[in-house]
């Protein structure tokens, strides 16, 4: 892609950010607060920029995975994807990078390899998963609350959303009302290693056990596992973090990004103007180069 249209196409995305959230698309009566949240809830948003980038004959890939980042003289020059589906990898030219892959990952895949002290400082950086468990309930009005932290030792549950109290538009009926119970673990921990269907069950119990659910039926379900998605901060953590930062900031046409990409608890609003930002800043960095 040439400089011109690289440049275009990030100046389209960082309009499409802006005309969302100035957009009707948005409610902004959510519980005491006022916040502006998509109707039909933060999907909505992501799926529109995926939707207008495809409509600009660009592309949107899906389950593929960056195996390596390569480059010269730190610039990044290509990136050897791979499909998840078939196993196929494909190699691209780029001529800049903006990476939410947690920081740790994107080290491991530089090609060259980092010196080996910046490789040894990795293992500062962890990171906890997240599983989500969505259930069904056959019922509505179940909490007031749009989330609810759980600090109760006898439950691994440590967080319930109600979509129902975000927005009205989420819900298809107004008979149904869908959970997502939130749990945190490492890869090693025997929740992770449960199947979906054990995970359910026990997001149902342990809803029951606390008191959010009572005689409510739970009609289905489904479960979504999240990797690295929760930094850790460790005693050298920051250390670590600073000297792997200042070797990464030495790539003049890579942005990083993201909680993962930052090591950081940023919520989305701030990993969407921290994108914002990144893509100008990638932009002139291109200019100068």
């Amino acid at each position: 892609m040439t400089t011109n249209l690289f440049e275009k196409y990030l100046n389209i995305f960082i309009q499409i950010i802006h005309n969302w959230f100035t957009s009707k698309s948005f409610t902004s009566n959510v519980s005491s607060n006022q916040v502006l949240y998509p109707k039909k809830g933060s999907g909505q948003f992501y799926k529109g920029i995926a939707h207008y980038i495809c409509s600009q004959n660009q592309q949107v890939l899906l389950d593929t995975e960056v195996v390596q980042v390569k480059h010269n003289s730190f610039l990044i020059n290509e990136l050897v994807l791979k499909n998840l589906h078939t196993g196929q990898e494909e190699a691209h030219k780029c001529r800049g990078v903006i990476s939410s892959i947690p920081i740790n990952l994107l080290l491991q895949k530089l090609s060259p390899s980092p010196p080996e002290r910046i490789l040894n400082l990795v293992k500062y950086l962890k990171f906890r998963n997240t599983i989500l468990a969505y259930l069904i309930i056959e019922g509505n009005q179940i909490f007031p609350e749009h989330s609810l932290y759980i600090n109760d030792k006898s439950v691994q549950v440590v967080r319930v959303t109600n979509f129902a109290n975000w927005s009205p538009d989420i819900l298809p009926n107004c008979y149904q009302t869908p959970l997502c119970c939130e749990y945190w673990c490492d890869f090693n921990e025997s929740i992770w290693q449960l199947s979906d269907q054990e995970i359910l069950v026990q997001a149902e119990q342990e809803l029951r056990e606390i008191g959010l659910l009572a005689q409510q039926t739970v009609s289905s379900g489904f479960v979504v596992r999240l990797a690295r998605t929760h930094p850790i901060y460790t005693v050298n953590y920051q250390t670590a973090l600073l000297e792997i930062q200042d070797y990464l900031k030495q790539f003049q046409n890579l942005q990083i990004v993201g909680r993962g990409g930052s090591f950081s608890y940023f919520d989305q609003d701030m990993v969407l103007l921290m994108g914002m930002s990144s893509a100008k800043d990638l932009l002139n960095s291109l200019k100068a180069l």
